[in-house]
């Protein structure tokens, strides 16, 4: 559900808020489920998805962008155009 796809991402900002740095690890792995999340029909779901986005980006380190970036790359291969913007 819509709901509970926004809760989600809502824990996972709260999370890289919280931890910074000690989330990092965690990242590349939620980070394919984030870039669905970018094309979701509903706005809500978006925001949430924008928010949680920031915050993770926000606390990774020089190694972390080395991780994250295959998984980027990637998504902008994805036929959602709401991913791409």
């Amino acid at each position: 559900s819509a709901a509970g796809r926004e809760g989600s991402l809502l824990a996972f900002e709260a999370l890289c808020a919280r931890l910074g740095r000690l989330f990092e690890p965690y990242v590349t792995h939620i980070l394919p489920m984030l870039l669905v999340c970018f094309g979701d029909p509903q706005a809500e779901v978006r925001e949430a998805t924008d928010a949680a986005a920031k915050a993770m980006m926000a606390n990774l380190s020089g190694q972390g962008v080395k991780l994250v970036l295959p998984a980027l790359l990637k998504g902008l291969e994805d036929r959602i155009w709401r991913t791409k913007q």
